[in-house]
């Protein structure tokens, strides 16, 4: 791209390089969401028995027990941050949902509405269940089915189109965000938390410092993290840095997501 060379992004992701590289955000933010929107739409085609390492399948069913309603199962105190954009969590727990209790996709996703899935740095939008029910036109809130799939080829497409066009917008990346208000959320949900797990997080130093998780989570709560696929020096670096008032041993653990949430359990309970 540019004099004949071609852009190589030795970065670990493309959002990083976009960091820096303003001149290039806006069709990089389309890039990004034209292949999350693919890697949504493989995911229906890859549907299958559910795996040993499905961590939501694993969480999902700690929250069904002693849950005779959609209604109770939203009553579980969780909520869910994300640094990611797809909507593979929501997809996921909304259709699990709909075959557990027999209900439409629309009645799933008003009934765990209490339930908080915050996209720190906004999402490819809003499924089309979870839309506002109002009927006043002027309040139409554009949605984009999971993967922008359709029946209709054309309506796809149209789908595609729309959640491409919306991309600059929904997609933030970490120094042009604008808005806090996401990350003030994310604040005071951490700092009400009665107990907090991070799954695959790499501690980043920026959304570390954003998170402000030194000051939000109380050294009182107990906290988990999985540093599976992390050195010892990355994780003295990284997250002894991030929680320097506590013991290592007593909250870190190197082994995959769905083994830690096995081995600790109890933060379910």
């Amino acid at each position: 791209m540019g004099h004949g060379h071609t852009l190589t992004n030795l970065l670990p992701s493309i959002d990083l390089m976009l960091e820096h590289r303003v001149d290039l955000r806006s069709p990089g933010k389309k890039l990004m969401a034209a292949l999350l929107l693919q890697e949504e739409e493989n995911v229906l085609a890859r549907r299958g028995p559910v795996d040993d390492d499905d961590w939501i399948s694993l969480v999902f069913t700690y929250m069904c027990e002693e849950c005779a309603s959609v209604e109770d199962f939203g009553n579980n105190p969780v909520h869910f941050l994300t640094f990611n954009y797809d909507r593979f969590l929501e997809y996921r727990l909304i259709r699990g949902l709909t075959a557990r209790y027999n209900i439409e996709a629309r009645r799933a996703w008003r009934g765990i509405r209490n339930i908080s899935f915050l996209h720190l740095y906004g999402s490819l939008g809003l499924l089309p269940e979870q839309g506002s029910d109002s009927t006043i036109a002027s309040e139409r809130v554009w949605t984009t089915p999971f993967g922008a799939s359709d029946n209709d080829p054309n309506s796809a497409v149209a789908f595609r189109s729309t959640a491409l066009q919306s991309a600059e917008n929904s997609i933030q990346i970490v120094h042009d965000s604008q808005n806090e208000t996401s990350f003030q959320s994310a604040e005071k949900i951490l700092k009400a938390a009665e107990q907090v797990v991070f799954l695959g997080f790499a501690f980043g130093r920026e959304n570390v410092s954003r998170l402000k998780l030194l000051q939000s989570v109380s050294p009182s709560i107990p906290l988990y993290c999985t540093t599976y696929g992390m050195t010892q020096a990355e994780v003295f670096d990284r997250v002894e840095t991030a929680f320097h008032d506590r013991t290592r041993s007593s909250y870190t653990y190197n082994m995959k997501s769905t083994s830690m949430l096995r081995e600790r359990v109890q933060i379910f309970r």
